[in-house]
């Protein structure tokens, strides 16, 4: 065929392709895009924009057909054709790079959908400036791969900057498509209220520059009816719950109906609103109603889609999982299996839409009392998981790590300590499977945050070193705000809290290279050949019972029979685990018998007893001769002190062993690591706050001037800083110091005593790194210059510090708001470097804290181990005869490092850091 020719008969096939993909008949579309493709390569050539845009095509075809693998093939040779002879900044780049990013968000790869969306949003950026509409689409682009990965947080600065953008190009469509992506960002957050109020603005919009009639009206509606749907949980009458749910099956009818009329029967819109009155169904209780509409859904789309297609596999995961529901057991089984095929074949072995699956057999099987076959699919959900989780940490900020972290892998973990705990509590299996995923997801995202921290502190970069200036800058404002609690300047932290989650972002992908050289899996094997003889891992966790899977998800756990589980591991014995008390009843003992300590009240000793029996007594017989407990806890247990709690015998635990506090197990693993100090120690006592007032009273510390002394004494080298030298600033300019004293007020105000901006973990997080700190010099003068915030220790340099002892109260307190997250001062400086931390649970006396501070150094100087170092202390405490009250010598934890502190160990230059 002449070119000419050629060229003319690629003209009509590609208007036969244009119209085939106007009708969604995708299967028919991909060999006519295959035909393009191979018309272009012979007259143009393959590194042609003639093939690039054939590619391209072809994959738009395959990914809407479902062949997601030979989409992403046909989407990545146009990427590298276009980059090839257009340059890697080429505007046409980015279109290609746009329909990468959402393959791979289809394909359940979140990490590399951001990738590719922000790369492309940085090409268009440069070729056509900030406010373009093109820049606004990609945003939205963007925004959705993170809302899908979990991030509820770093999408709404990049949709209210989409809003901006269309509001100034009076693009309206544009912009009530941004509206209401925005609106599922808070439905997300749980925020359903602004939510329905966003949903009802984009569908306005589009209605009025679109007609009634236009299918993005219906997604706006069914939107707005999810949102109105989740009022019913706070409904206690079952009538007024039915009053809502009519409304909403209303809503969902007429957005049915829109998109049957312009789309068809059998459109994939039409099946989506169809899930939704699935959904609508199983809330009110209706399972069979509920899976027949599933059925039906299903059916539909593997006739007009195709049984291997996405939606159509994951209306056939639904209609298993209502079989399950419903008590059809081997129908769940067989569909879960049918459906897990297919899933491999289309998203390959290792992807989140196999992982679902998995999961949902677990719970199948689980059901069935085949108790093997639910261990191995959670041994392969589980191996999926690992590199999945990986690339999260890679990849995401820390609002990312975080939610994925906190709901889609914490529920994994929930069921698999379930799994062993309620299902087969004498399988080693069960036991091996439960405790390594323990040791490997407890604290991951803590985890990550330290490693990008140590990452960036050996490679900065003149970029990395100006986005850390300004997260410093913004925490400290965010800090001043947060607990000033101002409603007026509610929007000012919201953007605040914005500008620091972009700011984490930029610091992840500096680190990016880092994180791929980090360490294998950790295994139980590994963390047992590093704990020494005479040690024992205790990893207390709350276990929650899989209840029945009633016709609402809420009803999948049981909440009301969550207990405490402690996993003991120790270097020469098998690891072993203990069912523990209700975490009802512990939490409630904590609470009291903190209460009684800070009161010093008689019942203090009975609580004190009775917690051991709870907690520590069934423990101690798995523990054989082991001395030194590294105590890795999970809620309210983080803020008792384990070394006063009585044994059988009356005696304080502090009698019989040396305890030590680990963020997570896997922490052992990092002891004795050598990164040598870079500065000597330095000390930060008996600031001079300044006159107090209204706004701010700090009062002077009166034991803190004998207690720096005291300190000063056992480091003659160290640098020490009172009364107006004790500053913010001071303590900002450190640069690894072999050690950190710092002898002031702590401020730790929990998330309960007032509402947060974003009424979700991520908030919390982000409120309790703020809502924790310490007063510094000058702080009733000028807060924001005095107090510094746990976010803002975050970019202090304690690389190399030995130890951090924190002598102000209440520095060990922590917000813990999932299974894998604490926030506070102890996870401030763990990220900022520190090797290890003593801390206090509460406000100690001043002069019984430099007695208590005097024994420490003294036994540091003489060579003992950390561990025993705080225990020597307590127990002179406990001997005196003004201080052997619990509340005076019980308060301070270790945490960290154990090993022994060298207060004359060289220096290394600070420009010599590796």
């Amino acid at each position: 065929m002449d070119p000419s020719t050629a060229l003319r008969f690629f003209d009509g096939l590609r208007a036969t392709f244009a119209e085939l993909m106007e009708r969604h008949d995708f299967r028919a579309a991909i060999p006519v895009g295959a035909e393009l493709v191979a018309i272009a390569e012979e007259v143009e050539g393959p590194w042609s924009g003639m093939a690039a845009v054939a590619w391209n095509n072809l994959g738009s075809a395959c990914q809407g057909a479902g062949n997601l693998q030979w989409a992403r093939r046909a989407f990545h040779r146009a990427v590298d054709i276009h980059e090839a002879i257009l340059g890697p900044q080429h505007p046409e780049l980015a279109i290609n790079l746009g329909n990468l990013g959402g393959l791979y968000r289809a394909l359940g790869d979140f990490p590399h959908a951001i990738e590719f969306n922000a790369r492309a949003l940085t090409i268009l950026e440069s070729a056509y400036g900030a406010n373009d509409e093109r820049v606004g689409t990609t945003l939205n682009n963007l925004a959705l791969a993170y809302m899908f990965s979990g991030d509820f947080v770093t999408p709404e600065p990049l949709l209210r900057n989409a809003i901006r953008i269309a509001k100034e190009a009076s693009a309206m469509p544009e912009l009530a498509a941004s509206i209401k992506n925005l609106a599922e960002v808070l439905f997300g957050r749980g925020q359903y209220p602004d939510a329905a109020e966003l949903y009802a603005e984009a569908q306005s919009l589009f209605r009025e520059h679109l007609g009634d009639d236009h299918p993005l009206v219906a997604t706006a509606l069914v939107g707005y009816a999810d949102a109105r749907m989740r009022e019913v949980e706070r409904l206690p009458s079952p009538d007024a719950r039915e009053e809502i749910y009519k409304r909403v099956e209303a809503l969902l009818c007429s957005a049915r109906t829109i998109c049957e009329q312009r789309l068809g029967a059998d459109h994939s819109q039409v099946a989506f609103v169809d899930s939704r009155l699935v959904a609508l169904a199983r809330a009110r209780g209706r399972v069979d109603e509920a899976l027949a509409l599933a059925r039906a859904i299903a059916q539909r789309l593997s006739d007009s889609m195709g049984p291997a297609n996405p939606e159509t596999l994951k209306q056939w995961n639904t209609v298993a999982v209502l079989c399950l529901e419903a008590g059809h057991l081997d129908e769940a089984e067989r569909l879960h299996l049918e459906t897990l095929e297919r899933e491999e074949r289309v998203f390959g072995q290792a992807s989140r839409a196999t992982l679902i699956t998995l999961d949902n057999l677990m719970h199948v099987y689980l059901a069935q009392g085949k108790i093997e076959k639910a261990i191995i699919t959670a041994e392969n959900a589980s191996r999926i998981e690992d590199p999945l989780i990986e690339r999260v940490l890679r990849s995401s900020p820390d609002s990312a790590r975080r939610a994925f972290l906190g709901a889609q892998a914490g529920a994994r973990f929930m069921a698999i300590l379930s799994l062993h705990v309620d299902f087969a509590p004498d399988d080693p299996a069960a036991l091996s499977l439960a405790l390594t995923t323990v040791l490997r997801r407890k604290g991951l995202a803590l985890e990550a945050s330290v490693d990008v921290m140590r990452a960036l502190r050996q490679t900065f970069s003149p970029a990395a070193q100006r986005s850390f200036d300004a997260y410093r800058t913004a925490a400290s404002e965010l800090a001043t705000l947060v607990l000033a609690d101002r409603p007026s300047e509610t929007e000012r932290r919201r953007a605040i809290e914005q500008q620091l989650a972009r700011i984490e972002e930029e610091l992840s992908g500096e680190s990016a290279a880092f994180r791929q050289a980090i360490a294998p899996p950790v295994t139980i094997d590994t963390v047992q050949k590093a704990l020494a003889d005479d040690a024992a891992l205790i990893e207390f966790v709350i276990a929650t019972p899989i209840g029945h899977r009633g016709t609402a998800i809420e009803r999948m756990w049981d909440w009301s029979r969550a207990r405490y589980v402690a996993y003991v591991l120790r270097s020469n014995a098998p690891p072993e685990f203990v069912e523990l008390a209700p975490a009802s009843l512990v939490d409630d003992l904590c609470r009291r018998f903190r209460k009684a300590i800070g009161a010093r009240t008689p019942d203090a000793g009975v609580l004190a007893r009775r917690l051991d029996e709870l907690l520590m007594l069934p423990v101690r017989a798995l523990l054989g001769q082991a001395r030194l407990l590294h105590l890795s806890l999970e809620g309210p247990i983080h803020l008792i002190p384990f070394a006063a709690l009585r044994d059988e015998n009356n005696e304080p635990l502090l009698a019989r062993y040396l305890i030590n506090h680990v963020d997570r197990g896997r922490d052992i693993l990092r002891f004795g690591a050598r990164q040598p100090p870079r500065e000597e120690a330095v000390i930060f006592a008996a600031p001079d706050f300044g006159v107090p007032n209204a706004s701010s009273a700090f009062m002077p510390l009166a034991g803190t001037e004998a207690e720096a002394r005291t300190v000063s004494a056992a480091m003659p080298r160290a640098r020490l800083l009172t009364g107006k030298h004790a500053t913010k600033a001071a303590l900002a300019k450190v640069h690894g110091p072999r050690v950190v004293h710092l002898a002031t007020h702590g401020v730790f105000r929990s998330g309960s005593e007032r509402q947060t901006v974003f009424p979700d973990y991520d908030g919390m997080a982000v409120d309790a790194m703020a809502r924790s700190g310490v007063v510094l010099a000058g702080v009733n003068t000028s807060f924001a210059e005095g107090y510094l915030s746990a976010d803002e220790i975050l970019g202090i340099d304690l690389i190399g510090t030995r130890v951090v002892v924190m002598s102000a109260c209440g520095t060990g307190l922590i917000d813990r708001r999932t299974m894998d997250e604490i926030y506070g001062l102890r996870r401030a400086l763990s990220i900022a470097g520190a090797q290890s931390q003593v801390l206090s649970l509460w406000k100690v006396h001043d002069f019984a804290t430099a007695e208590f501070m005097a024994a420490y150094y003294g036994a540091l100087s003489r060579g003992v181990t950390r561990a025993e170092a705080l225990r020597s202390a307590q127990v002179l405490l406990m001997r005196h005869p003004e201080y052997a009250d619990p509340v005076f010598w019980a308060a301070f934890i270790s945490l960290g490092d154990v090993g022994a502190v060298d207060l004359n160990e060289p220096l290394q230059s600070s420009d010599s850091l590796p």
